[in-house]
Parts: C-alpha cells; structure tokens; sequence
C-alpha cells in the first residue's frame, strides 16, 4: 500500500514537472529562437526590396522580381535563419511554435532557390497549423512560390480557396497584393489594377504604399484614365518616396496632366525644363527627354518627339537600357506615323543590341525588327538591281561620266558627315577630359564598339590582315626595326594629311572599281540580276500587305512584277494578292478583273479553288490526314511498280476529295505514272501541262529538270 502511494506522488509529480515545462518551451522558443530567426527574415526581405531594380518605361512588377545573384548576397543570413529556426523542431518541439517555426524555414528555402522545399514547408503548415492566419499567410506565400517556379495553374488553384476564406486585415491585403501580382503576370492589367485599387486602401503609409500608387497610376494611364493616373501618382508623393519614385511620380504627372489649351502645353513644357536644369537631375537628363518625347506625342508634335527622343539617346551615356526604349520608341514612330521604313529599320536594330528580352511583347517588338530588315534588304535589291540594269545598257564613256559625277557626289556627302562627327568626338573628349570618350564609329552607330563583338572580331581580321601577328614591343608597326634607331615617339613629322579632294577622288576611284565588277553586262550575269529584281518585288508587295499594312504600295509592287516578268512564276499567287487587297480597298473593278484572270488561267489552281469557297482551306484540312495516307499509299504502289493499283487509289481520293492541299503532289504523281507507261511525247505533254497548272508549286523545279532530260534523249 504503501509502494503505490510512492507511485501516485512520482506521477502526480512528473506530471507537474511535465505541465511547468510546456511555458519554457513556449517562452524560449518565441523569445530565443523563433524571434531571432523571424527578425533576421525580415531585415533580408527588407534589404532585397531596397536593392531591387526598376524599369520605369514598363508597368513596375507588383512584387519586385529578385534575382538570383541577389538572393546568393544573403546566403548568410539565410543559413543562419534555418539554424535558428530548426532550434524549436530540435529542442522545443513541445511549443506551440513549432508551425511558425516551419513558416520561416520555408520561406528561407525559397530565398536560398530550393523551391520544391518551400513548396513542401509552406504546404506542411497550411494542413499542420491550427492558427487560421498563419495558414492563410502560408497560402499567400505559396502563390509567389509557384508563381517563382512557372507553376501557374496551383497558383491560381490557391488563388480560388483563399477566396473563399475569411482573411484578416493583413492577410486580406497581402492577398490582393499577391492576386494583382499573379494577373501583372499574365499581363491582365484590367484584372490586376481592379485587386491593387482595393489593397491600397488597406495599407499603412509608407515606400511600399507610395510604389503601389505608382502602379496604379500606369495601369491607369495604360487604360487613358489620365485623371485618376494623376491622383495616383500625387499619392506617390505622400507616402515619404525616395528620390527615384518621387522623381518618376512627378514626370508621370506631367505627363498625364490635364491639358487642354497651348496654355497647358507650355506649361508641361517648362516643367520638363526646370527639371533639366535641376543639378540632381542630371543623371535622368535621358529620361527626362524620353518622357518630354512621349508628351509632343500626345500633342501629336512628331518632329518635337523625334528630336526629343534623339537628344534622350546623346545623353543616355551609360544608361543603355533607356537607350534602348529610345531607339525603339524613335523606330515605332517612324514606322507609325513617319511610315519611314529604312530608317526605322535602323532604329529598331539599335534598339534590339541593349533591350531588355523580359520587356513587354519583345517576341513581336523582335519580329518587326526582322520583317524591317527583310523589307530594307528586298527595297534595295530593288534599287540596286534596277539601277545596275540601267548602266548595263548605258554607253562606255557615258556610264563612266556618270558615276563620276553620281559618286563624288556621294562622296564628299560622306566625308563632310564623317567630319561633323569627327567634331562632335574631339567637343565630348575635351569635356569628358580625358574620361570615357566617344569615338567616331560609336557616333555613327550609336552602339559603343566594344559592346559590338561582330565589329571587334571585324577590328581583329583587319588588323592581322595588316600586321600579322606582331610581339606586345616598342615600333611594333614596323618589319625590321633598328635597335639603335631613336624611338619614333620622339621624332616631329609635320605631315599634312591629305586634302578632301584627293580622299574623295581616291573613293570614287575605289568605288567605281567595286561597280563595275557587279554591273550585268553579260547575258549570265543579266539573267540572275533579273532574278533577283523578280524576287524582290514579291517579297515587297508581301511584306507591304501582309506586314505593313501599306495595301496601296502592294499593289504598285505587285503590278510593276506582272508589268516587267508577265510569265513570272509568281503569277497566280500575286493574281490572288491583288484579288484580295483590291476587295479590302473596295475597288470592285479591279476586284473582277483579278478574279476572272484566276479562274481564266489558272483554273485548277489553290487560288480559284480559294475564290470559289473562301472557306475551301478549312475544309480541305478537316479531310488533310485522309489525302495523305491516300497519296501515301499510291506512291508506294507506284515505287512497287504496280501502276494501275496507284493511279486507282488516286481517282478514288480525287473523285472523293477533288478540291485538296496536295494536288500538286498528285499531278506530278500521275505524270510520273504516264512517263513509265507512255511515249516520251506523252510525258513532255504531261509535264508541260503540269508546269501550266501549278506554276507556283514546289514540285515545278523537279519538274523542269525531268523536262529538261526528256528533251535532251532525243
């Protein structure tokens, strides 16, 4: 009896000893570890935010993207975060700390790029915990974690269940924060201003506040909604900015102004002025431009913009990506409204060397830089083939009279360009004193040349052509040096350099040689210019209708290829271009007469078919895989030598399908079938027939040499 009194007392006893530690466990880990774990957090969140990088010629990312190189700055306070934090799993795992603890340890592995982990702990919590808010927070974390990994369909999936939760304040806010950031993502402005509007209103003053008004203020902007841009931006400035937002804020502001006289105009205009003139601003002076060329914009004063935008790029000297938005808002502008297509071509290409690949619609910002230089190369392949047939039929001394006179010309128009820039180099160098100076090709290029690895390879090729491959030594430049000869660098040559007129003379001479190298004047040579001339008025009237919008220019291309090449291989395909732009331009006459000459020459043709049922090719691929592995089929049975059997399987497909993609393939099959079955006569009829028919297919090269072997068996 009295043994288990001894056992009731040990019990009650470890069970007192038991319910004193729960406190030391709660105390210790949320004062020791857990404190220090989360206050270490919050100092590198915080340091990542004030370290990160704007772009404020696009939309500002709702949460500032951090990059990798970043992140690894932090690795430190990293490690010691998940070392502290895993104290509580260690030795507190009695606290009530233990899923705050698991908060921290995930969002240390998304800092430290092991996102899967993240994903693992942040999950862990949400089905662990039993403090709503905590979950709710974790969840919110977990949509920026996916959001980091490219997985946006769970993150939209805890978009949908948040909805539906009951959310503190706090968590509300961060909520629409983190569901504006998922629609910035996917560029759904409407949907990501709507949630960022809302979170506003929840936070407290601040940077952090003061940022999202900026946001709210270029979504607003995007939209046209100038008014509430404005009211957005000013907010900016209540919320203690530093320097740069508050600096951006105040450019936007003028820039959405309300302006509705040449009173305002002016206004704007001294505004941008002032703050030129304000020293702390010399480093935006590009900027500034930039944004003074965007106004004259909305004014629609194109050459005002132009010339702003020229002078952002002069002052843009180490700023390359503002150079870049400069080259491309001077290409967009020549391309709409200027409709000046070689120099956009220019601009666009400058832009492409620093711009960055995240920004906004750079595939098609890439596309048109390409389609311009595909339109530039085709327009002077025009220009030049046709000029070089003109001096091939010109008479000897008259052709060398005139380039004479065209050349030199051209020439001293050079030389006097390259000497204004030459200037314009020698002015920076003595401001710059001594700094980093502008060189002749950087002005010329607007791209630094070392920036340029093709020019610097191009410098490399030159200088070995010329040099070979010579020892780092003094009088380099020389063969065989004396070592007894006084350095060159002490010597005073007092050489004039050569004049103006003997430069151009030696440049037209150079050039004159060059021409008359690539002048058609043989039959061979003449035959390949035309066509090249052929090929490029083609591909112009394409570019012009398919990509420029310049239906008229089109039609000028095209019926200048049927005028000067009328059994231009082109034929039916540019007959049906001009049968369509002529509809879009609602010229009916022409319309018919283009329509009738398809269906009248080339009625078996993709085209006629294309006129008769403009839904022809819809339907024609709704039966593609049934004509295939039908001519599949013949063909094989033709290469097995079993003739009838193929051209059975192709009068039953084409009795089915008479109207199909590969019609072509089909004819060329059945002449195949005639040339093994019939007399030469009959093939060479057939082949002819077949290149009659389909002009414009793939098949017609193939089918010429088989002509071509043909007639030379006779």
């Amino acid at each position: 009896m009295k043994s288990f009194k001894i056992f009731v007392v040990t019990l009650l006893f470890a069970g007192a000893i038991l319910q004193a530690c729960k406190p030391y466990h709660n105390v210790t880990a949320r004062y020791n570890a857990y404190f220090l774990a989360n206050e270490r957090m919050q100092e590198i969140e915080k340091k990542m935010f004030l370290k990160r990088t704007e772009d404020y010629n696009k939309v500002l990312d709702v949460h500032p993207f951090i990059d990798t190189n970043t992140m690894k700055q932090h690795d430190a306070d990293i490690k010691y975060c998940l070392e502290k934090a895993a104290i509580i799993y260690h030795k507190h795992e009695e606290s009530n700390w233990m899923d705050d603890a698991y908060y921290v340890i995930a969002k240390s592995r998304f800092y430290a790029r092991n996102y899967e982990q993240a994903v693992v702990g942040l999950k862990f919590v949400n089905t662990q915990s039993e403090d709503d808010n905590l979950r709710h927070k974790s969840l919110i974390f977990l949509i920026r974690t996916f959001l980091r990994v490219k997985q946006d369909r769970n993150a939209l999936t805890v978009i949908n269940y948040l909805r539906q939760q009951e959310l503190s304040k706090e968590n509300l806010r961060e909520f629409l924060i983190m569901r504006a950031h998922y629609y910035r993502t996917k560029l759904n402005y409407k949907r990501a201003l709507r949630y960022l509007a809302q979170a506003v209103k929840l936070m407290p003053r601040g940077e952090r506040k003061g940022r999202i008004h900026f946001i709210v203020g270029q979504m607003y902007q995007r939209f046209g909604k100038f008014q509430e841009a404005y009211t957005n931006y000013r907010s900016v400035l209540r919320n203690n900015p530093p320097y740069e937002l508050a600096f951006y804020a105040r450019l936007k502001m003028t820039q959405v102004s309300d302006v509705q006289d040449d009173k305002d105009v002016r206004k704007a205009r001294r505004y941008f002025r002032r703050l030129l003139r304000d020293v702390k601003n010399k480093e935006y002076h590009d900027k500034i431009y930039y944004e003074m060329a965007l106004f004259e914009l909305r004014q629609d004063s194109t050459n005002r913009a132009v010339a702003m935008l020229k002078k952002s790029i002069d002052e843009s000297a180490g700023n390359k990506v503002q150079k870049a938005y400069s080259y491309l808002k001077l290409g967009e502008v020549h391309y709409r409204p200027l409709e000046k297509y070689e120099l956009a071509k220019k601009y666009y290409d400058s832009a492409m060397v620093s711009l960055p690949k995240n920004v906004e619609n750079y595939r098609l910002i890439s596309r048109r830089a390409r389609i311009l230089g595909d339109f530039v190369k085709y327009l002077n392949t025009v220009r030049l083939e046709d000029s070089l047939q003109r001096m091939a039929k010109m008479d000897t001394l008259k052709l060398a009279a005139y380039l004479d006179k065209s050349l030199k010309a051209q020439k001293e128009k050079e030389y006097d360009e390259e000497q204004r820039l030459k200037k314009i180099a020698e002015e920076r160098a003595k401001r710059n004193r001594g700094g980093n100076t502008s060189t002749l090709k950087e002005l010329q290029t607007n791209v630094w040349y070392f920036y340029n690895p093709q020019l610097v390879t191009q410098g490399q090729i030159k200088f070995d052509q010329k040099w070979q491959n010579r020892p780092l030594e003094d009088n380099w430049r020389r063969r065989n040096k004396d070592p007894e000869e006084p350095d060159s660098l002490f010597k005073t040559v007092d050489k004039k350099g050569p004049s103006k007129e003997e430069v151009v003379a030696k440049r037209v001479k150079e050039a004159k040689a060059e021409l008359y190298k690539i002048i058609p004047f043989t039959k061979e040579a003449l035959k390949a210019s035309h066509k090249r001339l052929e090929d490029g008025f083609y591909e112009l009237g394409k570019i012009y209708n398919l990509h420029l919008g310049e239906d008229k220019k089109a039609v000028g291309a095209f019926e200048e290829l049927l005028k000067r090449y009328p059994t231009t291989q082109y034929e039916p395909e540019v007959l049906y271009f001009l049968y369509l732009i002529n509809q879009n331009l609602k010229n009916k006459s022409r319309r018919t007469y283009y329509k009738d000459q398809v269906l009248r020459k080339f009625p078996n043709s993709v085209y006629a078919s294309m006129i008769k049922n403009p839904n022809w090719i819809k339907e024609a691929k709704k039966h593609e895989k049934e004509v295939k592995d039908a001519y599949k089929k013949a063909y094989e049975a033709y290469e097995a030598l079993r003739y009838e059997e193929s051209q059975q399987i192709m009068d039953g497909i084409l009795k089915k399908f008479p109207q199909n993609l590969i019609q072509d393939r089909f004819a060329l099959l059945q002449v195949l079938i005639i040339s093994r079955t019939k007399s030469r006569e009959a093939r060479e009829e057939a082949l002819q027939q077949f290149l009659k028919d389909y002009p414009g297919s793939k098949l017609k090269k193939f089918a010429n040499e088989l002509l071509k072997k043909s007639k030379a068996m006779q």
